[in-house]
């Protein structure tokens, strides 16, 4: 039980901190979700592709080496987590960045609701 409520945790921290890296949507997906919405222009969306390809890997290698206790994993997702979003942001202009903000809260409200009903 123990086990799972911190793979839980872990999970909300990845998903709360963006709605980009919603781990069962591919790049492709999450970037064309963005476009959408924030109406990214080529540009941006390739700099901000390499942003998110970027991430992955350094999730991924989080989740391959994963030595350490899970507080400690959870602090360095969500450190690269916050990383991506700052980096993505200084992609974007002040209306987009508006935006992008709005998404950001939107997706952790949503995960901090989906955290309550699993807990009851």
């Amino acid at each position: 039980m123990k086990k799972q409520f911190l793979t839980l945790l872990v999970l909300a921290v990845l998903l709360s901190s963006t709605a980009l890296f919603a781990q069962r949507k591919s790049i492709e997906e999450r970037l064309e979700h963005l476009t959408e919405e924030l109406n990214l222009t080529e540009d941006q969306q390739t700099a901000i592709k390499s942003i998110m390809e970027d991430a992955k890997e350094k999730i991924d290698d989080i989740r391959e080496n994963n030595t350490g206790d899970r507080r400690t994993i959870m602090q360095e997702m969500k450190n690269i987590m916050d990383d991506t979003n700052e980096r993505i942001r200084e992609e974007l202009n002040e209306d987009q960045i508006e935006r992008f903000d709005e998404l950001v809260e939107e997706q952790k409200s949503k995960m901090k609701d989906r955290m309550k009903r699993r807990r009851n």
